[in-house]
Order: C-alpha cells, then sequence, then structure tokens
C-alpha cells in the first residue's frame, strides 16, 4: 500500500515537473519579461578587452535576471553599423536602456541625440563621448563607465621613469577620434614635466591594431636616427606590432615596451618577454557597473549623470606592481 502511495506521489511530481518545463517555468529561476530588456552596442567581436567588458554584463544578467541583446560592430572604425544599431533599438520599442561604447566620440554625437529624444537611457562605456551643446542638452544621459586615461598615461611614464635614466620615446597612437587614445597621451604627456630627462621622438597610429601598428613603425624606423629607448603603445596589440619588428631583427636591442589593457595577448607577450609592462584596465568590471547604472537610471531612479572610473593596475610579467582604485 505504501508503496502504490509512493508511486502515486512520484507519478504526480514528475507531471508537475513536465508541465512546468513546457509552460516555460522553473523552480529556480525567475525568466525576464519584456519590460526587463536592454542593450549593449559594443565596438566589435572576438577582441578579449571588448569581450571581457561583454562578459561583466552576462554575470551582472544573470544577478538581475535581465535580458542584454549585444550587437556588434564588425571593427573599431565601423560607424555604420553603430548607427544602424541605434536606429534598430529605437524602432524596436522594447528597450528599457542602452549601453554603448561609441566607435567615435564625436560622429556619434548625433546618433545618440536621437536615442535622448526617444526617450530611451543610456550610458557610455569605455570611450567617451567628446563634451558639446549637444551632449550637454542630453536628457536621459546616465553616465559614463571606464577608465581614468590620464591616469594610464601616468603610469606608463611612471614605470619607463623607474627603469630608465633617460631616454628617446615613441608613442603609439589608437584610432584619435577615440578619446581613450587622446586622454592616455595627454596624461602621458602632461607628466613628462616629472621627468626632464626623457623626449618624446615620435608619435605614429597603430588603429589599435597589431598589423598597422607593426607597419607604422616599419616605416618610421626607415627614416629615424638614434635609438629608440621606450615605446609606449596605448594598448596591448599595438605594443605587440611594435616587439614584433624587434623579433625579426635579433641584433637590434628592443626598448622599454609598455602597453595598455591587459588582454589574453598582451598578457602573453608579457610572459614570452616580447613586451615589458601593461596598464591593465578592468573591463569585466565596466560591463557590470554600466548594467547596473542604466539599469537604475530606467527603473526611475533620479540620476545625476557621473564617471565612474574603473580600478587600473600596472603588472609586468612577474607580479603587479601597483593599483589604483581611482
Amino acid at each position: 500500500m505504501k508503496q502504490r502511495e509512493s508511486l502515486r506521489i512520484f507519478i504526480k511530481v514528475l507531471a508537475l515537473l513536465v508541465m512546468m518545463q513546457v509552460v516555460g517555468c522553473s523552480l529556480f529561476f525567475t525568466k525576464a519579461d519584456e519590460s526587463d530588456r536592454y542593450a549593449y552596442i559594443a565596438k566589435q567581436k572576438q577582441q578579449s578587452f571588448h569581450d571581457g567588458i561583454v562578459n561583466g554584463i552576462k554575470k551582472e544578467m544573470a544577478v538581475r535576471h535581465l535580458d542584454v541583446d549585444v550587437f556588434y560592430a564588425k571593427h573599431q572604425k565601423d560607424l555604420e553599423s553603430q548607427r544602424g544599431f541605434i536606429e534598430k533599438v529605437i524602432a524596436d520599442g522594447r528597450y528599457k536602456g542602452v549601453m554603448i561604447c561609441p566607435n567615435d566620440s564625436e560622429e556619434l554625437t548625433n546618433d545618440i541625440e536621437k536615442l535622448d529624444d526617444a526617450g530611451i537611457p543610456f550610458v557610455v562605456i569605455d570611450t567617451p563621448l567628446k563634451e558639446s551643446e549637444v551632449t550637454r542638452s542630453f536628457k536621459n544621459y546616465c553616465g559614463y563607465v571606464g577608465t581614468d586615461n590620464f591616469l594610464v598615461g601616468e603610469k606608463a611614464l611612471h614605470y619607463i621613469g623607474e627603469r630608465l635614466n633617460s631616454g628617446s620615446i615613441v608613442m603609439v597612437r589608437g584610432i584619435h577620434s577615440h578619446r581613450s587614445s587622446l586622454d592616455r597621451e595627454v596624461g602621458f604627456v602632461d607628466a613628462l614635466v616629472k621627468y626632464p630627462q626623457f623626449s618624446i621622438a615620435s608619435f605614429i597610429v597603430g588603429d589599435w591594431a597589431t598589423e598597422p601598428a607593426y607597419r607604422a613603425y616599419l616605416d618610421l624606423m626607415k627614416t629615424k636616427a638614434g635609438d629608440v629607448d621606450a615605446v609606449f603603445a596605448y594598448n596591448d596589440h599595438m605594443a605587440l606590432g611594435v616587439s614584433r619588428y624587434y623579433d625579426e631583427r635579433p641584433a637590434l636591442k628592443r626598448p622599454l615596451i609598455v602597453g595598455v589593457d591587459g588582454t589574453v595577448v598582451g598578457q602573453r607577450g608579457l610572459l614570452e618577454n616580447k613586451i615589458d609592462a601593461i596598464v591593465v584596465q578592468a573591463t569585466e568590471l565596466m560591463g557590470i557597473d554600466g548594467l547596473r547604472m542604466v539599469v537604475e537610471c530606467a527603473n526611475g531612479n533620479k540620476v545625476i549623470p557621473k564617471d565612474t572610473l574603473t580600478p587600473v593596475t600596472m603588472i609586468t610579467a612577474t607580479r603587479s606592481l601597483e593599483r589604483s582604485d581611482s
């Protein structure tokens, strides 16, 4: 008798579980409804820095039971895709808020203004917008989440200054319409006042990528007189492009090379002694803080737009040297 009763209970429980699965329910998880849908417009896909931001967003999604649709531009100069994604988000009408990592600090301002006019709260991640009359008039701008890029430049110069007595430095820019590139440079150059024994020999453009940085450095070295003592590349990929020049010329003394980001390829470059140091950004934290900020803003909480600056850390192949929770 007890066995029959146990069997009946088992069948009822099994039937209930099957029914819950059919209707899409769960005992442990709550599925987000359409009112909890957000969008993230990313610079590009399959690049560990930008994938790190997405990983942070995914972690916060799981905690908050939210849906976030990610739209990827093709590359870091791809403005048309990002413009199209903004239009898509506005036309869709389901998105409660938007995060965007702009592929230009100025050219996308008018497109983002359309987002603002549509009444959609938005957060800017990683690359801040250039201040203008339009940006100052935004009503639905929730704030910026990223790195203190002036501090990044200062840290890079401080590392060089601790290891060399004097010297000539080559600066490898990213895409200079990205304020992150410009601010790293300003931070570095302004800090030179404390290091008068150093001078900047050249500025070259590497477009945030290894191959363009390699070609630009190759062209520079065809005409440059004198040694290069240090290189500050504004991201890891460009640092590796410069390093490649010396890998192909083992008879030459390689200068001190400093990169930025702390990507997988950058860390591998450290371990293989291709570059000397990296100023690491907290990419996952950018994603986490960005989603938290836009959710708070979209839920009607009065938010005064602010800059949320995530920590940076200087690392070498051995250990972390210092950390700043700015």
